[in-house]
């Protein structure tokens, strides 16, 4: 019996024993790692969109086309 009860979890309700600010940052954690589909659909979009964008530029300057000024360039290239 007293094996048995060592190896089955406890059932405490540990919510009870945490502060207001601790509950806080626990719940701020999880809605962080868990994101929502709003969020992963525009990063994802976002990031699709640069990606065309960055490829079509970039082959308008292997044809010597110059839509963008060197500045303005370099701007596009690091922010990505």
């Amino acid at each position: 019996e007293r094996e048995l009860e060592l190896h089955s979890p406890a059932q405490m309700d540990v919510s009870r024993n945490l502060s207001f600010m601790a509950r806080f940052l626990e719940l701020q954690a999880q809605i962080h790692l868990l994101g929502n589909i709003v969020i992963w659909a525009s990063a994802g979009l976002a990031t699709a969109v640069y990606a065309l964008l960055f490829f079509w530029y970039l082959l308008r300057r292997r044809r010597c086309i110059r839509d963008l000024p060197e500045g303005c360039w370099l701007r596009w290239v690091l922010a990505g």
